[in-house]
């Protein structure tokens, strides 16, 4: 069964990889930044350069913020999410 799902964020959402730094440039030397320049470097990209999420990181937000919602007692619903959340691919 697939189900397609579109997700609305309520505040900007902050994609950043890890990118290794450059061996060639010096860590004395002073390096001028350009916003545009490093946000594109840490941005997660499709071979045709859409943005997408990886499915782990989206996964990982899902359980982590139904620990915050509470069923019965003190059980919360991140059971539910970690197990019924699977086969995920790139999420555009």
């Amino acid at each position: 069964m697939e189900i397609k799902v579109s997700v609305k964020g309520t505040a900007p959402l902050l994609l950043h990889k890890y990118v290794e730094a450059d061996a060639t440039t010096s860590k004395k030397k002073k390096k001028v930044y350009i916003p545009e320049e490093e946000a594109e470097k840490v941005c997660y990209r499709t071979q045709d350069k859409q943005i997408y999420i990886p499915s782990t990181h989206f996964k990982g937000c899902m359980i982590k913020s139904a620990v915050d919602f509470i069923y019965s007692g003190r059980k919360t619903y991140k059971d539910y999410i970690k197990s019924g959340m699977v086969g995920f691919g790139k999420l555009y």
